[in-house]
């Protein structure tokens, strides 16, 4: 009885959820017994594919053979193995195709055959496979007539709306072919949801072109449009998200960044409603980037637009971090996605006049080494940057925008004394001459403001972090005692980490002494990712100075593990085992690292130092 009271239990469920299914799917018509029919084809087919080869290509060989044609052209396009590579661009394509046609009470059409209703349902399939087919050509003879001839006469004489809205939403198109599309499109136009679609390339091309092209009555064109489409409520809501996006990008070109800002969040939100494809990825990053201009970077707050941004593909590359993705979003804002309508004043960015206003002000003073004239200009910026920092993706502060430069031109003096002639040593020097000023600047600056010594970048880096990663003894020296041992960065790097990597023994030294004088355990903080000790990372250099001052301070970090269970002696190993590859990626991180003479006096140390006593 138990058995059977447990089947009947599941028995139950399985109704419930179909129940379930039927009512969100499918309403009062009931088309779920054919996705039913659907899974208990594919299922069969793949429990049989694993017998008829002996590898996964052979497997989906066989798969793909047992598919009749039309299945693999839509129904069964997403799973079909040699389609692999483009089955989500053409799945989309497919089913904004078929959607398009439909009024939201249009029955939903019979796709799985069921018994032995077969030949209709067939045969409609493979009647709109072959329109979407010829639809396809002529799209393409049109695009190349367009062109070429007269687009007009080109685009009356096509009558599908599904082919004319491919040319009006086509971005390599000159604006007025666009235009004329639109134009035809709203002829075409039959459904509510085609209507307000029809007006939307008018809208975008208004607000998005470029500002030379832009009419000057844009901005009340647009809010005409803007207000036409808002009155048919059924259209609106079918493109609500693309309208969100375009209404705050509207808002974004008066000025509004407000507005924008919470239209953008609007519109991110309205996209996970319908599925618009990449514009999700397209509006975090206007929504991003809107946010970055208007109050600056909050990672916390800021995140959701950076997943997003990944999610939909918005990094050509390999992903990047979220700190550089605020960088890259706020050069974006400023460079490409903000151009006010004419006759509304440009914004400035929000650090613009502060930061502009410390490089002209100081670069001279510096330059010339006026040391009494920045002392009165510290002094009279003390109230507003004493204690802050640039409210702009990178966060940097004053000390930090005078200490870059420094790390920048210090990795970049040996390459620049090998390009440049011998007839333009001398304006090296003067270069090395105005850094060496900027290091006295910064004591200067330090001296009256010690707290910017604990000021960190957007990357959670302080200055400290940046000259002992540097390997710059000097800088180190004087801003080990105003610094804060406890900050770890975005990677989970301390002090000691930076110092490791920098492959300055003189910079460890600095470190372990300040960490004695505080008697502080920050020297057994590890990487959040990759659960790495400071030994670790001073390995991982392979600068043996660098190792035997961590092992003679903290003897105790030789046992720790990361997070693939190598301790600081078994990475060192197996750097040495890998030593060509190893330095391939270091060099492609722009880092350098030890000799295998050195990982070889590295793990002598390492192995004295585990010996048991």
């Amino acid at each position: 009885m138990r058995t059977i009271r447990r089947r009947l239990k599941i028995a139950r469920l399985a109704q419930h959820g179909y129940e379930q299914l039927l009512e969100a799917l499918c309403g009062d018509e009931n088309k779920l017994l054919q996705l039913l029919e659907l899974f208990h084809r594919v299922y069969n087919l793949t429990i049989a594919a694993s017998q008829h080869g002996d590898t996964d290509e052979a497997q989906d060989a066989w798969f793909e053979d047992q598919l009749v044609p039309w299945d693999k052209l839509d129904l069964l396009l997403s799973i079909t193995p040699s389609c692999r590579v483009t089955a989500c661009k053409d799945l989309a394509k497919q089913l904004t195709r078929k959607f398009m046609t439909l009024e939201p009470d249009s029955p939903l059409q019979d796709m799985v055959p069921i018994g032995s209703i077969f030949g209709p349902i067939v045969k409609l399939r493979i009647a709109q496979l072959r329109q979407q087919h010829e639809e396809d050509l002529r799209l393409d003879g049109l695009m190349d007539r367009v062109r070429r001839s007269s687009p007009w006469r080109a685009l009356q004489a096509e009558p599908s709306y599904w082919v004319i809205s491919q040319i009006a939403h086509t971005e390599n198109l000159p604006a007025e072919i666009r235009s004329m599309a639109a134009q035809r499109l709203r002829e075409l136009a039959t459904t509510p949801g085609q209507t307000v679609e029809a007006l939307m390339p008018d809208i975008s091309f208004l607000i998005l072109c470029e500002p030379r092209r832009r009419p000057k009555d844009a901005q009340q064109r647009v809010q005409t449009l803007l207000d036409t489409v808002e009155k048919d409520q059924q259209g609106y809501e079918e493109w609500r998200a693309p309208l969100l996006n375009l209404r705050a990008k509207h808002r974004l070109m008066q000025n509004d960044f407000e507005g924008a800002r919470v239209e953008f969040k609007d519109a991110l939100a309205a996209c996970s409603k319908r599925n618009f494809g990449p514009l999700r990825g397209e509006v975090a990053r206007d929504g991003w980037a809107t946010e970055m201009a208007s109050v600056g970077f909050i990672p916390n707050n800021q995140e959701i637009y950076y997943r997003h941004m990944l999610m939909h593909g918005m990094f050509s590359e390999e992903p990047i971090s979220i700190e550089d993705a605020a960088v890259w979003c706020e050069e974006y804002f400023w460079n490409d996605l903000y151009h006010p309508y004419p006759d509304v004043p440009r914004m400035e960015r929000l650090t613009k006049k502060v930061y502009e206003a410390v490089l002209a002000e100081t670069f001279g003073l510096i330059e010339t080494a006026d040391w009494d004239r920045l002392r009165l200009w510290i002094k009279s910026h003390a109230k507003q940057l004493r204690e802050a920092n640039f409210k702009d993706a990178r966060c940097n502060s004053v000390l930090l925008s005078w200490l870059k430069p420094i790390n920048m031109f210090d990795s970049k003096l040996p390459t620049l004394k090998e390009m440049l002639p011998q007839d333009m040593a001398s304006e090296i020097e003067k270069v090395e001459t105005h850094m060496r000023n900027r290091r006295h600047a910064i004591a200067l600056l330090l001296e009256a403001w010690p707290e910017q010594a604990k000021i960190a970048d957007f990357k959670g880096q302080t200055p400290l972090h940046l000259v002992a990663d540097n390997g710059d003894a000097e800088l180190t020296r004087l801003l080990a005692p105003l610094s804060d041992l406890n900050v770890q960065d975005v990677r989970g790097r301390t002090v000691l980490h930076a110092a490791a990597s920098g492959r300055s023994p003189e910079c460890v030294s600095i470190v372990i002494e300040r960490h004695f004088q505080f008697y502080t355990k920050d020297f057994e903080r590890v990487t959040p990712d990759e659960k790495n000790t400071a030994l670790h990372t001073a390995v991982r250099f392979g600068q043996p100075e660098c190792v035997q001052k961590i092992l003679d301070g903290f003897p105790s970090l030789t046992s720790g593990m990361n997070t693939v269970s190598q301790t600081p002696l078994v990475m060192a190993i197996d750097i040495l085992q890998n030593l060509d590859g190893w330095r391939r990626y270091m060099e492609k991180n722009n880092r350098r690292t030890g000799t295998k003479e050195d990982f070889e006096e590295i793990i002598k140390l390492l192995e004295s130092k585990s010996q048991p006593v």
